[in-house]
């Protein structure tokens, strides 16, 4: 009777347990990303021969009113990584390929993305076959990641690079 009694209290527990764990999951893909989440991208192909490389790694750094940022938070000292007194127009585009999934995903969903401040922490070109369109494209894909569509999208090679969604 007593084994009984317990197995029913563990039961119960192990229910509400799930309950609670499945409650998180479920606040997690309401409300999107939570600050510290990261996203990443490396797009690295030949495509008629045109070779693109452009890896970008984002975060989520910070929750603010109004309506979301693209931050350049790359430090100055890294070697590795572009660096806007020195790339500016990969710089550029990086962020436009943030802003742009931003967009997108802000017509459908303003508080998914809403007072969001996205850094960009890393982005690693090769300046001999790096074209800020594979910039654009790989931002863009690495902020799909951050905010788990990256199922979502492709890139794909269209006279310049771009990250398409797969429902266009």
């Amino acid at each position: 009777m007593k084994t009984t009694a317990r197995r029913r209290r563990w039961g119960w527990l192990l229910i509400v347990w799930n309950i609670q764990c499945l409650e998180k999951w479920l606040r997690a893909m309401m409300n999107g990303p939570e600050v510290g989440s990261r996203g990443r991208y490396r797009l690295w192909r030949q495509d008629m021969g045109v070779v693109a490389f452009a890896s970008v790694e984002l975060a989520i750094e910070d929750l603010v009113a109004g309506p979301s940022q693209v931050r350049w938070s790359v430090e100055r000292g890294d070697r590795s990584s572009a660096q806007p007194e020195n790339d500016p127009v990969e710089v550029e585009a990086a962020s436009r390929g943030v802003r742009e999934v931003i967009d997108r995903l802000g017509r459908n969903r303003a508080e998914l993305v809403g007072g969001l401040v996205v850094g960009v922490t890393k982005l690693e070109i090769n300046l001999a076959d790096t074209e800020p369109t594979a910039v654009q494209a790989a931002a863009a894909a690495a902020t799909a990641d951050l905010f788990g569509v990256l199922d979502r999208v492709e890139v794909v090679y269209e006279a310049g690079w771009r990250c398409r969604w797969l429902s266009e």
